[in-house]
């Protein structure tokens, strides 16, 4: 999910995300370790945690909210970053999160800058599906439908898991940045036949600009630190910071509540939703889908 509507919302997000994870943690711990005659360590001293922070000390105020049960209700993946995500029932989860998400991304091809959806909105009209085929050398491909001037679709296919000799013929890249100070890695995906449509004439034709297709590379890269969690250790791929991203119903039916404000706001009323076209929004609602 990445609807940005203003700073205040993504700082409603983060709280909500932070908040469903720890209460996710404290619903474990009362149910499987509550009344334990051993001492028992938690993760965080929240007496000792700085609350100068705007952000920290709003989870503490909430830290002791309590959920019964606990539902997921939709896991998305997204392989290509920024772009359309795919709703499946089910995913294995590994250390640098969900399998295949954020797996490839697109890149400026003279600075190497990611591409996402916040400075190229186009992005997330591009639809990339996983077809797997335990028969393939690859595993299955990765088909990228990207939208054509005149209408319809061009597709485009890479593999899913490419093999060592693959991945040779690739060109191995280390500059690759992310808002400009995340640095990583990746291997430029190339056509495996010169006959293949190539992912960067199409994807460059598309955005007007000159972009590679770039497929994780083996070098760590891990999630900064947070407020309350300053040593992380956390591994991820083409993700903005961290492996996994949680989000409750209930902050999206807030996101829904600012925008409704909004829409009856004036150009000096603190709910403004700066860039937001009224009309537009008059008769629709954010959702979880991409």
């Amino acid at each position: 999910m990445s609807t940005y509507l203003s700073e205040s919302h993504d700082y409603l997000l983060t709280c909500t995300v932070i908040l469903t994870v720890l209460s996710a943690v404290y619903l474990w711990w009362s149910k499987n370790l509550k009344g334990n005659s051993s001492p028992i360590n938690t993760m965080v001293d929240l007496s000792k945690v700085d609350t100068s922070d705007p952000l920290v000390n709003r989870h503490v105020q909430k830290s002791e909210i309590r959920l019964d049960e606990i539902r997921v209700s939709k896991i998305l993946i997204h392989p290509l970053k920024s772009c359309r995500g795919t709703s499946v029932r089910e995913s294995f989860y590994t250390p640098k999160g969900l399998q295949y998400d954020r797996e490839w991304c697109i890149i400026d091809a003279e600075t190497h800058d990611v591409l996402t959806a916040r400075t190229l909105a186009s992005t997330v009209l591009v639809i990339p599906r996983l077809e797997f085929d335990s028969s393939s050398p690859y595993g299955g491909f990765m088909v990228v439908s990207v939208p054509k001037n005149d209408g319809g679709y061009i597709t485009f296919s890479v593999p899913i898991k490419p093999t060592p000799n693959v991945l040779k013929s690739w060109p191995h890249v280390t500059d690759v940045t992310m808002f400009k100070v995340m640095k990583m890695d990746g291997y430029i995906v190339q056509p495996l036949k010169p006959s293949d449509p190539s992912p960067h004439n199409i994807l460059s034709t598309y955005f007007k600009r000159n972009v590679l297709l770039m497929m994780k590379g083996p070098e760590d890269r891990f999630s900064p630190g947070t407020p309350i969690f300053p040593t992380l250790d956390a591994n991820v791929k083409y993700q903005d910071a961290y492996p996994l991203l949680i989000a409750s119903e209930e902050s999206l039916q807030a996101l829904n509540d600012a925008t409704r404000r909004a829409l009856i706001s004036n150009d000096t009323d603190p709910s403004r939703i700066a860039g937001l076209k009224k009309e537009k929004w008059q008769n629709r609602a954010l959702e979880i889908e991409r």
